[in-house]
């Protein structure tokens, strides 16, 4: 098996423990390909508690609970690393939000927080189901959606 040694940053955020076949997806609800500071991506590496994992690391930027509520919805497992000159400052697990606050759009296209003529923001609550399964539950419509089934905006 080949040892990989993927360089270390100096300041910003390491995401690890990502699934690896959601590393691009995350890439792209982060709106990394437009950054301007440099970004590692890695997949497929060796995990004792996963088997295979994913890595995201951007230099120069501490993400926003916004944009750590987003990757919690993908990645509940995930933990996040906040490196400052060189050295682990903070480690973090994400926990998926308890409300979803214009995060994710309501899956009911007649709810009112999807007409066109109404500007008021979605707002989706957890639950947990009869089966144990976590879902959300639109504040205005009630409609429940699984989490896997969220529309990330």
């Amino acid at each position: 098996m080949m040892n990989i040694k993927i360089k270390p940053i100096q300041n910003g955020t390491v995401i690890d423990h990502l699934p690896s076949q959601l590393i691009f997806k995350i890439a792209q609800i982060l709106d990394l390909p437009k950054s301007q500071h440099v970004i590692i991506v890695a997949g497929n590496l060796s995990s004792k508690k996963m088997g295979k994992k994913g890595m995201i690391k951007i230099e120069g930027t501490f993400l926003n609970k916004k944009e750590l509520d987003k990757i919690s919805l993908l990645a509940e497992m995930a933990s996040v690393n906040i490196i400052k000159n060189g050295k682990r400052v903070e480690k973090f697990k994400l926990n998926i939000p308890k409300t979803l606050n214009n995060l994710a759009a309501c899956s009911n296209i007649r709810c009112i927080t999807n007409m066109e003529d109404e500007s008021l923001d979605s707002k989706l609550l957890l639950e947990t189901g009869k089966d144990g399964k976590k879902y959300y539950r639109c504040f205005y419509c009630e409609k429940l959606v699984e989490i896997a089934d969220i529309k990330i905006k």
